[in-house]
């Protein structure tokens, strides 16, 4: 594959689409979203740097001092500092709570589809892994994947953020 995409290719295509998607980012960094704060409050930027300098130094001392968990890590424990950081900065319920019966329908649907997602990886990942999937243990793992995903999506729905969905690409 480097004969046909060398590193000069690849880091260009890299390079471009960073460059596209940079106002998006800036614009989401500075808190474009919603009516309650004006565009570049100071607590949504201190929010997103804050995330930011904790991703770098995350990395920085997995690389300086060879802890693999940080480097590799480094994206999944800022977003849990990001997340616990934003419960001080920001409030629940922060738009308001409003319910639209037109849209109880769609949501049924979402969620259901998304359970089915949600099996169907773990059917997957346990059949790849050499486990069994027609037993009671296997009935209870799953039974705990779907209301870890219920969980998830309604701590997203509180907090005001889009829902978690699970995917997974499996290959054999």
């Amino acid at each position: 594959m480097k004969a046909i995409f060398p590193p000069l290719v690849t880091g260009t295509m890299v390079f471009t689409i960073g460059l596209s998607i940079l106002e998006t980012g800036v614009n989401k960094l500075a808190g474009d979203i919603g009516p309650v704060d004006p565009y570049g409050a100071p607590n949504e930027w201190g929010l997103g740097l804050f995330t930011i300098c904790m991703i770098v130094g995350f990395y920085w001392l997995g690389a300086k001092y060879s802890i693999p968990i940080f480097k590799s890590g480094a994206m999944v424990f800022c977003t849990l500092f990001g997340t616990i950081f934003a419960l001080f900065a920001e409030a629940p319920f922060k738009y308001g709570v409003a319910f639209d019966g037109s849209l109880m329908l769609p949501m049924i649907v979402a969620f259901i589809l998304s359970g089915l997602e949600c099996m169907g990886d773990l059917t997957a990942t346990a059949k790849l892994s050499l486990l069994p999937t027609a037993c009671d243990q296997f009935n209870l793992v799953r039974q705990g994947g779907l209301l870890n995903n219920a969980f998830s999506s309604l701590l997203c729905a509180i907090f005001s953020a889009p829902s978690v969905v699970t995917y997974t690409q499996v290959r054999e």
